[in-house]
């Protein structure tokens, strides 16, 4: 075990001896312009033998792969390796009760692997291997068929491996695998008496030195012979032709794309955003009016919300609360037939600013609240007006809101709503001159009327 320990030290001296410092890493496969990987590490064996307990001992392992051919994720090529094992087991039923085979090995194999990840690969390898070996016990004496010369030490077995590999820089990697040996001849313990063969495994660890052997003017990762991007920028991510991912193909890289969900074959701007001629939030292609003025509220079709579904958007909506199938004007305020007969208009007045109802103004609308009650035909209208210089911080027109506290007013005294109409008039339907106080208390009025 003496020697044992020294090689392990010395791997171990090699192994932090190779790591440099690490440098741009791409995306790219490394297949592309790595075609020679060499690789060396060291691990434990087990064994499974006609001794009757699994031995363990050591494995050193060097060996040299070639890739002929990347597809995609995919990956083929052939792999060399040679071990120096050491295979042991005990059995106290036996004499004698242990065995201690050294075996050196030349390994021939077809190597298949798949990118997991940028830097992680995963691979496989079969084949068949050229072995020596020689049966000992623990004292190093060989055992009796060995001595006698009953068999030859010179075989073949056949192998299995899979491992993975993490790529740490751009040319060197750290690898880690198991590996299943099977010896038909049943000698690895210099007892052929079982009819099933003797089996050993190893697991190894250690590092890898890919050769660039392939020009990469961008360091893409991908050779120039394949690379359809040769100048790509650094540090970006690329696709298996060295060229800028683009995760939504709308025509713009990743790496410059602002928008990188965009949907599938919809034209997009410079930066790979939808195009919103009228930034309203809608894209074009899915916006139904698409010439929408600046900071209107607009819906999921880009077109101005019209809250009471009158033809009439609410940013130009005078009358935004009026009733389903109502004939409005082009400011959304119910229509008037002149035509008809007008009964008696009943005002009702406010103080500058306000929109309470004056206590003495009750009477006169618990009269005209009778008068609706008693004749279903008629429609009433409720037209709120204001002066010039009003201010109400109410969210909506001063006019409005006095026509809205009468329709409440009346509609506490038990009239239907289908028969009220509310017109917001604001200061455009002035009776007297804003320019005296007087004038302007005139005009901040509500005018209920009915039309037969």
């Amino acid at each position: 075990m003496t020697i044992f320990r020294k090689v392990i030290f010395i791997y171990i001296l090699l192994l932090f001896g190779n790591v440099h410092s690490q440098v741009n890493l791409k995306s790219g496969h490394l297949y592309d312009t790595h075609k020679l990987i060499v690789f060396e590490g060291i691990g434990p064996t087990l064994t499974k033998s006609d001794f009757s307990e699994v031995g363990m001992g050591y494995n050193i392992k060097a060996g040299v792969e070639y890739y002929w051919k990347n597809f995609g994720l995919h990956y083929l090529g052939g792999r060399v390796s040679a071990n120096m094992m050491e295979l042991s087991a005990d059995d106290p039923g036996r004499i004698p009760n242990n065995h201690n085979t050294n075996i050196y090995s030349l390994n021939f194999g077809i190597l298949y692997g798949i990118r997991l990840y940028d830097k992680l690969y995963s691979y496989a390898s079969l084949g068949l291997t050229a072995t020596y070996f020689d049966p000992r016990d623990n004292n190093r004496n060989k055992l009796p068929g060995n001595s006698a010369g009953q068999y030859d030490k010179l075989t073949s077995d056949y192998f299995f491996e899979a491992g993975v590999k993490f790529r740490i820089d751009q040319n060197f990697l750290l690898y880690g695998e198991g590996s299943l040996y099977m010896h038909p001849d049943d000698l690895i313990d210099d007892n052929p008496v079982n009819s099933f063969p003797d089996f050993y495994g190893t697991i190894n660890f250690g590092l890898s030195y890919a050769f660039t052997f392939e020009e990469d003017s961008d360091d893409d990762g991908v050779s120039d012979q394949w690379d359809k991007c040769p100048h790509t920028p650094s540090n970006v991510e690329v696709d298996e032709f060295g060229c800028p991912v683009d995760d939504d193909l709308d025509g713009v890289p990743d790496y410059r794309d602002s928008c990188p969900d965009s949907p599938i074959g919809i034209e997009v701007d410079r930066f790979g955003c939808l195009f919103d001629s009228d930034r309203d939030g809608v894209a074009d292609y899915i916006d139904k009016c698409d010439d929408t003025p600046a900071n209107v509220v607009v819906d999921s079709l880009g077109c101005p919300v019209d809250s009471d579904n009158d033809g009439v958007p609410d940013y130009l909506d005078l009358c935004p609360d009026t009733e389903a199938g109502v004939e409005v004007d082009s400011s959304g305020c119910y229509v008037i037939d002149e035509s008809k007969n007008f009964l008696e208009s009943i005002i009702v007045n406010f103080n500058s600013g306000s929109v309470e109802i004056d206590e003495r103004f009750f009477p006169r609308l618990d009269r005209v609240s009778f008068y609706m009650n008693e004749y279903s035909d008629i429609i009433w209208y409720i037209e709120g007006h204001s002066d010039n210089i009003e201010r109400y911080e109410g969210g909506e027109t001063i006019s409005l809101a006095r026509a809205k506290s009468v329709l409440d007013y009346l509609l506490r005294k038990g009239v239907s709503l289908s028969k009220l109409r509310i017109v917001d008039r604001e200061n455009s339907f002035n009776i007297a001159d804003n320019a005296t106080a007087q004038g302007r208390e005139k005009n901040r009025r509500v005018v209920i009327f009915g039309i037969k």
